[in-house]
């Protein structure tokens, strides 16, 4: 809104000085040049006068919004600025702490349970680490047996049905020191036996979302 208000505010003023510009030789004419008021000059030396003054005058403005506008753009490219370092601060704290889970080593025996490792790869710990199965409608179904959390190069061992095994796609979700929740995506290759971990992707900080709601 703040912005909006900004730019109405500089087209504004510039069609105002521009209308004034057009307008400025009538009003001359009309009020100065063509009254009946006595005057001890001749409308020459008037002319002569207000073309000075006013020369001046907008010489002088024009140099002022040259001004103002080389710090408004400075003050705009500052502000862009500080918002990029800002948020490059972010990125870098949030990689700083962000997890990273892999899922190692499918175990799956036709008509028995599953097993996989899940290991925390990651720069710091996770924790509420939920498992989840991907249906074709995009959903996440919860599998395995609970939540996990790891601190980092530790691993658990993940338990699943048949069924639950049956898929190819997975999911993890976790939240990390700074209270960030991610999910991750990882798919099992049957050809190879193995899994294919995604990047994390952040979801929102909940700590945020708590503070919003205060």
């Amino acid at each position: 809104m703040r912005k909006v208000w900004a730019n109405k505010y500089w087209l504004l003023s510039i069609l105002g000085i521009v209308i004034f510009i057009i307008f400025l030789p009538v009003l001359l004419d009309t009020f100065i040049f063509g009254n009946k008021v006595y005057s001890n000059i001749e409308n020459a030396d008037w002319a002569s006068f207000f073309g000075s003054y006013l020369g001046g005058v907008i010489g002088g403005g024009c140099t002022c919004a040259a001004v103002l506008l080389q710090k408004f753009f400075t003050d705009k490219e500052k502000e862009k600025d500080m918002i990029a370092a800002e948020e490059e601060k972010k990125n870098d704290q949030l990689f700083k702490y962000r997890p990273y889970i892999a899922a190692t080593e499918p175990t799956c025996a036709y008509g028995s349970l599953c097993e996989f490792k899940i290991l925390n790869m990651g720069m710091n710990s996770a924790r509420d680490i939920g498992v989840f199965v991907v249906d074709s409608e995009n959903k996440d179904i919860q599998i395995g047996n609970g939540t996990y959390c790891l601190t980092v190069n530790k691993y658990a061992q993940v338990r699943i049905n048949p069924l639950e095994g049956s898929y190819s796609n997975y999911r993890f979700h976790y939240i990390d020191l700074l209270n960030n929740l991610y999910y991750q995506d990882f798919k099992y290759d049957k050809e190879s036996n193995s899994f294919i971990s995604m990047q994390p992707v952040l979801i929102k900080n909940l700590f945020e979302n708590y503070s919003d709601a205060e």
